[in-house]
């Protein structure tokens, strides 16, 4: 059994809507801004798991690269990578989730040169062509891929001549290589309006908070991935 330490940091944001604007819209604005409030909670959240994966200490490049600055744009993930990566969880130890594959979460460009890895498309295109057809991995090679547009799979801009522009990170994770502590759940709080703060009653607030952290728990079971993808081109 190992024990780990985490200091939990709170998130929230207040939004003031005004008895005007509730009036006024031809919407249901406190439904929309609960919306909002919702999405923006969500993407807060993927956001900080994204930025403790980031900094797993194994980074693999494809095509023996060495760093994200010696990246061209052909150094796509393929399915010669995907056997490399889950032979070195394999060797680790790494536990597959219940399924029995690893997860490898990839951006949509990431997800976009995969379907067109030659290998992939061989072994799909007469046994389930549907995977073709709807433009999902879903698994390969011991892996099941889930793609992600969450604000944190953005790509990172590169300005070198003559290397990639754009560069995407994905990460290989096995089961427990990371974990999340709540301990504060996401909660809703709404001040209707009025007190002595608003004795026009002239403003509703509706607002989250949450106390939240992600830890890296075993850094062999999970690798990020820095490659190019489908959209990325070298500089001149």
């Amino acid at each position: 059994m190992s024990q780990y330490q985490a200091v939990a940091e709170q998130y929230g944001i207040i939004l003031r809507l005004s008895d005007l604007a509730e009036l006024t819209s031809k919407h249901d604005v406190v439904g929309r801004a609960l919306y909002v409030l919702g999405l923006h909670a969500a993407e807060t959240y993927d956001i900080l798991i994204f930025n403790v994966l980031a900094a797993a200490s194994n980074v693999y490049y494809p095509n023996s690269k060495t760093s994200s600055a010696t990246l061209v744009a052909s150094d796509k993930v393929g399915y010669v990578d995907l056997t490399a990566l889950h032979a070195n969880l394999m060797d680790q130890g790494g536990r597959p989730f219940d399924d029995g594959d690893y997860v490898f979460v990839v951006a949509p460009q990431v997800n976009a040169s995969m379907l067109q890895d030659p290998d992939f498309k061989a072994s799909n295109q007469f046994g389930k062509p549907e995977r073709i057809w709807r433009g999902e991995v879903q698994e390969l090679s011991g892996w099941r891929i889930v793609k992600t547009n969450a604000p944190g799979f953005a790509y990172v801009a590169q300005t070198t001549s003559g290397y990639a522009d754009k560069v995407f990170y994905s990460f290989a994770i096995a089961r427990n290589a990371y974990q999340i502590s709540d301990l504060q759940n996401l909660r809703v709080y709404a001040a209707a309006p009025g007190g002595q703060t608003d004795v026009l009653q002239q403003n509703r607030k509706i607002g989250y908070k949450f106390a939240f952290k992600a830890i890296i728990t075993n850094q062999n079971w999970i690798t990020a991935v820095i490659s190019a993808g489908q959209n990325t081109k070298n500089h001149a």
